[in-house]
């Protein structure tokens, strides 16, 4: 086997490192606990103990993003404990948003639970939107109250109010 020569290089710029594993920066000169973003195409340690994420990605004291391919990833933990995905952002060929918390998390938003981890929603206040047209209320004849009544319809609030109408043929 004839002698071979490897090169690694490291670039350094200000606080920025830039090497094989990927591109990193630093809040100040490149130390362990200082990592603030990375570029990199696998996740790793940097050479001061720092965990980074795969994709393009930022840090906060206890919480990291990481962008890849289409899809932002959000995380919990630390430069010197790792990172755990929490939840997922993206989008499909249609343009859905797509929100996925990690197992047996929830969707929130302000006030309200899109989802709660088992497919239940609740909302605090809820508007939909369409037709004003809400037809004639003619049901063909089937009662709608509870079992055993005809046309007994339970309290629902006072916005909230049921009609029915009852044809005879002449």
């Amino acid at each position: 086997m004839p002698w071979q020569t490897q090169s690694v290089v490291q670039l350094l710029a200000g606080d920025t490192i830039i090497n094989v594993n990927g591109s990193f920066t630093y809040s100040s000169a490149p130390a362990t606990g200082n990592l603030i973003s990375s570029s990199a195409p696998a996740s790793g340690t940097d050479s001061f103990g720092n965990h980074y994420l795969q994709g393009n990605s930022a840090y906060g004291a206890s919480f990291a993003s990481s962008l890849q391919g289409g899809f932002l990833t959000l995380y919990t933990g630390s430069l010197a404990g790792g990172w755990t995905a929490q939840a997922t952002i993206q989008t499909d060929g249609v343009g859905d948003m797509i929100l996925t918390p990690a197992i047996g998390r929830s969707v929130t938003t302000t006030n309200n639970t899109l989802d709660d981890g088992s497919g239940g929603m609740a909302v605090t206040s809820l508007t939909v939107g369409g037709s004003s047209n809400t037809g004639s209320g003619n049901n063909g004849g089937v009662t709608s109250g509870p079992s055993g009544t005809t046309n007994a319809f339970p309290a629902a609030g006072p916005n909230h109010t049921h009609a029915e109408i009852h044809q005879h043929p002449f």
